[in-house]
């Protein structure tokens, strides 16, 4: 059985799931959809992007809303051609942030091939400072287009959760499942890094779901697939919920995907899978929380 769940009062037949909203901020469709679904209870946690223009809003809307169950989504890509972000540091051409335009690369692999770890530390701080700055609780972290699940970047993605005393997601994969990387050091680091967390106290996952952008089709049919395939213990489930706007549309060619995350979730048909299945919801806070209980008790 997952050791946190123990912790936390579950049994071993208990399926525990945190509905999560990747992308807050990416654009201002994302706001309304995060807010909506997480009042309704249909989500319990999201992740921030930081470095996107709409951050600030995300920012002066906790200050309305504390309730708010944030983290930092660790930005390091900007992947659509027409609307692009930058680092948050004072990244010049040597740090392997940006590309030639100044803007993060579009791809994981650029930035997994040409980024300083020592940038990537320094900007992975600065990300979750201007947060803080602004006023943020944050309650984890994760990062965006796995950039930063690299060995040469894992240290820096581990060391912030382990200072600021945040969950840090991190979801135990199988070994068949790692066979199928062909970077073999990334897979013995995972595997040693999941069995760390679990030996300080960090909660690691067992199951791990995101809804498919492009595939905007039959989305309760694909979501009730996975809930009733997986197995008891801690699952994070990520969606990328926007409401269908001029602007959305423009920013990406998967906007249905991201729409139709928004409906499957607002709907009625959404909490009667939750209750069929017999998930119990949990947010970061709780884990948060959780955690630095045990931490202190050590």
């Amino acid at each position: 059985m997952n050791r946190f769940l123990k912790k936390m009062g579950f049994s071993p037949n208990d399926h525990v799931a945190i509905l999560h909203a990747d992308d807050v901020g990416l654009c201002q469709a994302t706001l309304p959809a995060f807010l909506e679904l997480f009042d309704s209870g249909s989500l319990t946690s999201g992740s921030v992007m930081v470095p996107c223009p709409w951050f600030p809003k995300v920012a002066s809307l906790f200050t309305e809303h504390p309730d708010l169950d944030l983290g930092i989504h660790l930005t390091f890509t900007s992947e659509f051609s027409g609307y692009r972000w930058k680092p948050v540091s004072a990244a010049n051409a040597d740090s392997g942030l940006i590309d030639e335009h100044g803007y993060f690369f579009s791809t994981t692999a650029e930035v997994q091939q040409k980024a300083l770890p020592a940038a990537v530390e320094i900007e992975t701080e600065l990300q979750l400072q201007q947060a803080i700055n602004a006023g943020l609780d944050i309650t984890h972290i994760d990062m965006h287009m796995g950039a930063m699940l690299h060995q040469n970047f894992l240290p820096a993605y581990l060391a912030a959760g382990r200072k600021h005393q945040i969950p840090m997601f991190a979801y135990r994969m199988s070994a068949e499942k790692m066979k199928k990387w062909n970077n073999p050091l990334l897979a013995s680091a995972i595997q040693k890094i999941t069995n760390d967390l679990e030996e300080e106290g960090f909660p690691v996952f067992d199951n791990f779901y995101q809804t498919r952008l492009d595939h905007p089709e039959n989305k309760m049919e694909e979501i009730e697939s996975f809930f009733k395939s997986a197995t008891p213990g801690l699952t994070h489930f990520i969606t990328h919920p926007a409401l269908d706007t001029p602007e959305l549309r423009a920013i990406t060619p998967h906007w249905k995907g991201r729409v139709a995350d928004y409906e499957a979730l607002a709907s009625e048909n959404f909490k009667a899978l939750i209750k069929k299945y017999d998930i119990h919801l949990l947010g970061y806070k709780e884990l948060r929380r959780a955690l630095r209980e045990e931490i202190s008790s050590r």
